[in-house]
This record gives C-alpha cells, structure tokens and sequence, in this order.
C-alpha cells in the first residue's frame, strides 16, 4: 500500500503587485494554516517519510513551517519543476518514487493539486463529496490523502486510487 499526501501551498502574499510570482512569500495567515496543518498531521499520525516540493517560496515556506511540527523531520526535496507542473507531471514524480518509504508527500500549486484528484482516483472516489471539493476549490493549505493498492511508487496506474481524507485548515479551527 503506498499513501500520498497532497498539499496546496498556504495563502501567499500579493500585497507587492511588482514581486515574481515565484517569490511571493506566506501571510501571516498561511503561516498560521501551514503550522495548523502540520499539528493536525502529527495528531493524527499522518508524519510523511519524505517530501518533494515545489521550489517556489511560499511551497518551501509552507513545507517548512508544516515540517517545523511533526515528530520528526522527513527529508525534503525541492524539485523547480513542480512549480506550475502540471497533473501529468506530479504524477510522473510520485512514479518515479521507485522504493521510497510510503507515506510521502507533494507540496505544490493550483491547478495542478486539483487536477491530480481526477487523475489518480478511480471512478467510484471520484463522486465522493471529498474528492469533489478538492477538485472544486482545493484551498491554499489543503491536503489530499490519497492511497493506491500496490508495493511500489512505479506500480501507481492512472485512476487507481483512494481518496481517504480531504482536510481544510478552516476545517481544523
């Protein structure tokens, strides 16, 4: 069994109308959700073994701050074509995991957190009311679980997962 965690980046800033979208850093507000989100994951024994991350500030800030509170610190890998990917190529980075320990997580952007749910669940998952509104609005800090029946990242297959639980931080307050 391999388990995914798909994460949004938290609310970045766009106060500076001049600043590259790809240095826009977290609000306070996203500061705030990521840490949340990384409380809920070690309450509920959802610590990742490993991460792949955008390399965007405001992914690396929000695995960062995510990271800052789990039991212990997995290894992060921040990957500068996860900025903007798209499903497709999130999809071919969990695959090529090979034999990393399972749970790993995806630290990204919209669309393409959104357009991955469609792209890994089956058909059942996908008319559950989670899996519709992740695929919605997946909200900034949101995360995915999502787990495939197989022994190896390789072995995913296209429309073969199981949504287990869709979390919002404005869920958690």
């Amino acid at each position: 069994m391999r388990t995914l965690y798909l994460m949004r980046h938290a609310k970045s800033d766009w106060t500076d109308e001049h600043q590259d979208d790809f240095d826009r850093t977290l609000t306070n507000r996203g500061q705030r959700a990521a840490s949340l989100m990384g409380i809920f994951m070690t309450q509920k024994g959802l610590a990742p073994r490993g991460i792949l991350c955008s390399t965007a500030m405001r992914t690396e800030q929000t695995a960062q701050r995510v990271v800052a509170q789990l039991p212990a610190p997995p290894d992060i890998v921040s990957l500068p074509d996860l900025y903007m990917a798209s499903a497709d190529t999130v999809f071919e980075r969990v695959t090529s995991l090979g034999d990393a320990p399972s749970p790993m997580m995806v630290i990204g952007h919209n669309p393409s957190m959104a357009d991955f749910i469609p792209l890994a669940l089956t058909e059942e998952a996908l008319t559950s009311e989670a899996a519709q509104q992740a695929m919605l609005k997946f909200p900034t800090a949101g995360l995915a679980i999502i787990q495939f029946d197989c022994d190896r990242w390789a072995d995913i297959k296209p429309r073969t997962g199981q949504l287990k639980r869709f979390v919002a931080p404005k869920g958690l307050v």
